[in-house]
């Protein structure tokens, strides 16, 4: 399928824009080992672009990019 997911999507349009690539840093990880809660903050250029929450890394990730996209203007 040619849908791309947010994070993806987010690193074509920062790798094209800007040449760099958002890097995904862990704010807070908390909860019991098998229900943990992540919060994960997306930035590129040196600015935090976008968060997100999930119950695993790759979750949170999802969504910090669908807020960057959102934030940027592209629907996500």
């Amino acid at each position: 399928s040619d849908k791309l997911d947010s994070k993806s999507k987010l690193q074509q349009i920062v790798q094209k824009e800007s040449g760099v690539l958002p890097q995904y840093n862990v704010v807070s990880e908390e909860g019991l080992p098998h229900k943990k809660h992540f919060v994960i903050e997306v930035e590129f250029n040196g600015e935090v672009r976008g968060s997100g929450e999930g119950s695993n890394k790759k979750n949170a990730q999802e969504r910090a990019a669908k807020d960057a996209l959102m934030k940027r203007g592209y629907g996500a």
